[in-house]
């Protein structure tokens, strides 16, 4: 039986000893209870957002850092350009970054302001897999940057059912680890 957890029930608790803080878009209204809690304490609040649920805007206001499908900006803003809608959920909010998978293409992360130290460098990495961009900014939202990250090359694939589960995870992984962006990317 599926219930909501509610708002009125969520434990500041909950966040003690916590690097982060990764919600969805279902029970929005106690992810937004604690994503304010968390911003209070400094925590980073990470949103997965895959579609517009009530109070998901709000939610999405909240957040640090949005991972998304790559339908999702096309949702949010009414584009069909992927870096558009990007650019267009990253003005909703505080977020610095939005990341967006594109299935076997791979992904695009986006992120505003002056370039994060690390940025570019993964010299480990295939020259071939990673890409990088520095977009104009418009108006006052400041500087853009652009990562392309291509999806690994895979021998053969059986389902990809969590597929985008597992990227959120290694994503989320490289943040609290402290890997440069293009790193938690790939």
């Amino acid at each position: 039986i599926a219930r909501d957890l509610d708002p009125a029930g969520v434990s500041p608790l909950w966040l003690d000893g916590v690097a982060l803080l990764h919600c969805d878009s279902r029970n929005t209204q106690a992810a937004i209870a604690l994503a304010k809690i968390a911003r209070a304490r400094l925590i980073p609040v990470v949103v997965d957002m895959e579609k517009d649920r009530d109070g998901a805007r709000e939610l999405l206001a909240l957040a640090d850092v949005i991972l998304t499908n790559a339908r999702y900006p096309g949702l949010f803003s009414g584009h069909d350009d992927l870096v558009t809608g990007m650019r267009a959920v990253l003005k909703h909010g505080v977020a610095h970054t939005v990341v967006s998978t594109i299935g076997e293409e791979g992904s695009v992360l986006l992120s505003r302001g002056p370039a994060p130290n690390g940025l570019w460098s993964c010299p480990d990495l295939p020259k071939d897999l990673l890409s990088f961009e520095a977009l104009p900014s418009e108006g006052d939202e400041g500087a853009k940057h652009l990562i392309r990250c291509k999806a690994w090359p895979a021998e053969s694939v059986v389902d990809t059912t969590g597929a985008g589960d597992s990227f959120i995870g290694g994503f989320l992984y490289g943040m609290v680890a402290g890997f440069p962006p293009a790193r938690s990317l790939a």
